[in-house]
């Protein structure tokens, strides 16, 4: 029995149990040692040795990123556990400072674990450039991140050839020079598809005026500037699925008006736009009262005129949306089916219903397809209003409707009664509304259903502060949570930042509060222009989210 069970511990001890592999790699390679040494002098190395402590890789050579860039032809490749970058040392300038920074090229074989930074530098002189400048870019009209720039120092007034240095803005927007030598320099940011290191005139997205190493070197913060050349221009024209017009330009639209002229020379009636980055969508009715669905007068040809701030007028002729055929020989997965209702309910304002669409549609106002409508078959006209800023006739392109709700009768002590909205609804008959390609809306009811509390929102400027001379207006602006701005407050002058500004009957929810430095006046954002020298308006962000509670003042101090 004894012999037995040894045998059986045994053959158990004996069992082979595979390793479990242990927790996962997650640490990036370690620099040992480099050659020739960093910060060397009076060098004119063939290979520049990076010795790490585990096998690496490079993940694309195109990412290292030089300060002074080799004139002559260099490789980096990864060997094992080393980094050689080889160089042409008769290419290298006399009395010149090099420095190369990795960050984010080496990475380990196994797990892909890239080193975060690594700098190195080495002069063909007795002495190295020690200056260092660092900033960070920032989009003007939201103050977010701009990653994937081309950012380039320049040193000689004309700056359409190459700069004198150059690097890529991280995923942060965060850029660094380093090892400069003093002298005066001008920065421009710009999109480098080509990676040529050269930007067309209509290019540059930041710049700045002359600057100086010595004390521009902590923080520099140019701002992201669209060119007003690529508002303009346009990319495509295409027709989409449901009659709107798409024109999508090479930056970013706005403002722009838009006018439509028809072949009798007289205006298009009920023509709406919106932006929504780069496309311009022009949402047209079809032409006649009846028009049905891909006749004669729905395709009727006009013109449409864009009219750009500063700009001269643009004008497209003989726009024609497609027929049935072409539209469904393109786009094979079509809906014809009408418009339907995809939401209904309070708007941001009081007093008022908001009403979207699937898609941009137009009112039938010669009939009396909508209308408010109560348990006692009482019907009343609907009054549609205009959006936030007035620039369309019925909303966001067509696609919001924003309706008054109707005159409430209310209880003895002033508040309105529930019962009353409830029995009042929005009635839409089927056909009520039409798409750009005639189809009719489908027919749809909606309660008006009770206001609830609403909030109140309280800005003011703190007084402590002196308030900084500047010419133009200041323009506190306030937008929901989908971007549309509810309400905006005026500062012409430095007496009224004294004021105290309360914004009532706001529905519950997330705000964003932005201040806009309006230098001229015309209310809206200006982006900057390289060709004139100007740079965009300074937008800054109060609050990001701030949550407005229902029946609660909330209030918002700035400075």
């Amino acid at each position: 029995m004894g012999s037995a069970a040894l045998l059986l511990l045994l053959n158990a001890c004996a069992n082979i149990i595979p390793p479990d592999g242990g927790a996962k790699d997650l640490i990036a390679p370690s620099l040992l040692r480099v050659e020739p040494r960093d910060q060397s002098v009076a060098q004119r190395p063939e290979r520049l040795v990076f010795e790490f402590d585990e096998y690496i890789q490079v993940k694309d050579p195109n990412l290292v990123r030089w300060g002074l860039f080799p004139k002559g032809r260099y490789e980096v490749k990864a060997r094992l556990k080393r980094l050689v970058v080889t160089l042409d040392p008769d290419s290298l300038e006399n009395d010149a400072t090099y420095s190369l920074d990795l960050g984010g090229v080496v990475s380990d074989l196994t797990e892909g674990n890239a080193i975060g930074a690594l700098t190195y530098a080495f002069s063909t002189g007795m002495h190295l450039d020690s200056l260092q400048m660092e900033g960070l870019l920032r989009d003007a009209s939201t103050g977010l991140p701009v990653k994937n720039l081309m950012v380039g120092l320049y040193t000689e007034p004309i700056v359409l050839g190459l700069p004198f240095r150059w690097t890529l803005a991280d995923d942060s927007g965060r850029f660094v020079f380093r090892n400069l030598p003093t002298r005066r320099y001008r920065l421009v940011a710009f999109e480098d598809a080509d990676r040529d290191k050269v930007f067309g005139i209509d290019q540059p997205k930041a710049f700045t005026d002359w600057l100086d190493p010595l004390k521009d070197t902590l923080l520099l913060l140019p701002l992201f500037a669209q060119d007003e050349d690529a508002a303009t221009r346009f990319r495509s024209v295409d027709w989409s699925a449901d009659g709107s017009l798409a024109l999508v330009f090479y930056g970013n639209p706005s403002p722009v008006r838009v006018r439509g002229i028809r072949e009798d020379g007289l205006m298009v009636e009920g023509l709406q736009s919106r932006v929504s980055g780069d496309t311009l969508w022009v949402s047209s009715p079809p032409v006649g009262a009846q028009a049905s669905l891909f006749d004669s007068a729905t395709l009727a040809t006009f013109d449409l005129r864009l009219v750009f701030p500063n700009r001269e007028d643009t004008l497209l002729t003989g726009l024609k949306p497609p027929s049935e055929q072409e539209l469904l020989s393109e786009k094979t997965k079509i809906t014809l089916s009408g418009p339907s209702v995809v939401s209904w309910g309070l708007s941001a304002r009081s007093g008022e219903r908001r009403l979207v669409w699937d898609r941009p549609v137009h009112l039938w106002e010669w009939a009396t397809l909508a209308c408010w409508q109560n348990s006692k078959g009482e019907e009343r006209a609907v009054v549609w209003k205009r959006d936030a800023e007035g620039r369309t006739p019925y909303g966001s392109g067509g696609r919001e409707w924003f309706a008054l709700a109707p005159e409430l009768e209310t209880k003895n002590e002033g508040s309105v009664s529930d019962k009353v909205q409830e029995d009042w609804r929005l009635r839409l008959d089927s056909g009520a509304f039409v798409d750009g390609y005639g189809r009719q809306s489908r027919a749809f009811q909606g309660l008006l259903g009770p206001e609830g509390e609403r909030s109140t929102l309280v800005l003011g400027y703190d007084s402590s502060v002196t308030a900084p001379d500047r010419s133009g207006d200041w323009v506190l602006r306030v937008f929901n949570a989908n971007d549309q701005e509810v309400e905006r407050v005026v500062y012409p002058s430095k007496d009224d930042l004294k004021g105290v500004h309360a914004l009532e009957g706001l529905l519950p929810g997330f705000y964003k509060v932005s201040l806009l430095e309006d230098r001229n006046g015309n209310g809206r954002w200006d982006s900057g222009r390289y060709r004139d020298g100007r740079q965009p308006e300074a937008v800054r962000w109060i609050s990001r989210s701030m949550e407005l509670k229902p029946g609660w003042t909330t209030e918002l101090r700035w400075r």
